[in-house]
């Protein structure tokens, strides 16, 4: 996949960490995040443009936005239309960001692009949805990343965090109010 264009559409805590890990292979990275500041973007080696700039202009185009109302169905009819010859949906982020019947609809139509949905809406597809039988569709639980031993460390991290919460430490994890509304 080196040379590819890699589309980030949020650049959160999850959107960054993904920055930096493609940031070491030989990829162009662009991204579009209205609170994303320049000097952060660039930091990560990544290029920040408009949504339709980044849909059209990704090989992979990977989600990492928040869900909520400015986002809800960010990803339908008009934005599906965007994306190039062979390209790949993925949404690791919030089922609600994709409007799932624009995307069976398109998915139908565009059978050179692949999508793999990790969430969906509802959460859990009732089953028969037509996205579980389209050949260039992959829908996965929300643990798809999941490697055996994350709930362990996610255990161990949360409870690291509450003895640095109870001997009056730094968190270093900590997620205030005013970002909360931000978070994917």
């Amino acid at each position: 996949m080196d040379g590819a264009t890699i589309g980030l559409v949020g650049l959160g805590h999850i959107g960054r960490l993904v920055a930096r890990r493609l940031a070491e292979h030989d990829l162009r990275v662009l991204a579009y995040d209205p609170f994303a500041r320049p000097d952060e973007a660039a930091g990560l080696g990544v290029e920040l443009a408009g949504l339709p700039a980044v849909i059209g202009g990704s090989d992979v185009l990977t989600l990492h936005a928040p869900h909520n109302d400015a986002t809800h169905h960010m990803i339908s009819t008009a934005e599906l239309d965007l994306m190039p010859p062979h390209s790949t949906l993925l949404n690791t982020a919030r089922g609600g960001l994709v409007d799932h019947d624009a995307l069976v609809e398109f998915l139908t139509r565009r059978r050179d692009v692949f999508a793999v949905l990790d969430v969906t809406e509802p959460e859990e597809l009732p089953a028969g949805h037509p996205l579980f039988r389209l050949g260039n569709a992959l829908v996965t639980p929300h643990i798809a990343g999941s490697l055996g031993t994350d709930e362990a460390r996610l255990g161990d991290l949360a409870a690291a965090e509450l003895v640095r919460f109870l001997e009056g430490d730094p968190l270093e994890h900590e997620v205030n109010e005013d970002r909360l509304a931000l978070s994917a």
